[in-house]
């Protein structure tokens, strides 16, 4: 091998094993949020606005949650495969969705510390995580399993 070609990539992962740890990281991380907003809302943290707030969460989680969940569907009554994925590639998509949970967390969290109103920062939030989530998304579907 000579220096100016690339390595060859050789660090792979099982495919399922990918998939379940990011459909477990991204239901957990839901959970954590929907019981949040649940709490919030009893609290009438939002006032007459909680249907706004969640309209803002609900964009933010299950699009990515309905493409797991299809993709579990998608392969659930097809045989084992012993289909492998890039590791780095993997653990690129688990900690930016780590990242990504954390920041939607981040916003009914940190709303007290801002001095805006809840739905003014969640509106404001749109800007980082609107554009987070599509391309979150797409790396998930191309890296740990595309539909078939």
């Amino acid at each position: 091998m000579d220096g100016t070609a690339a390595p060859e990539v050789t660090n792979r992962l099982p495919l399922v094993w990918c998939q379940r740890r990011l459909a477990l990281v991204w239901l957990v991380g839901a959970a954590v949020l929907v019981l949040l907003m649940i709490t919030q809302s009893m609290g009438n943290k939002f006032g007459a606005a909680t249907s706004q707030a969640w309209d803002w969460l609900l964009p933010t989680i299950l699009p990515t949650l309905s493409l797991i969940v299809g993709a579990f569907a998608a392969t659930a009554r097809q045989p084992l495969q012993q289909a492998t994925v890039d590791a780095f590639s993997y653990r690129l998509s688990f900690w930016l969705s780590v990242f990504y949970l954390l920041l939607v967390a981040a916003v009914p969290l940190a709303q007290p510390l801002t001095g805006r109103s809840p739905l003014e920062l969640m509106q404001l939030s749109k800007l980082w995580l609107g554009a987070g989530a599509r391309r979150l998304r797409l790396g998930i579907r191309s890296n740990c399993g595309r539909l078939q």
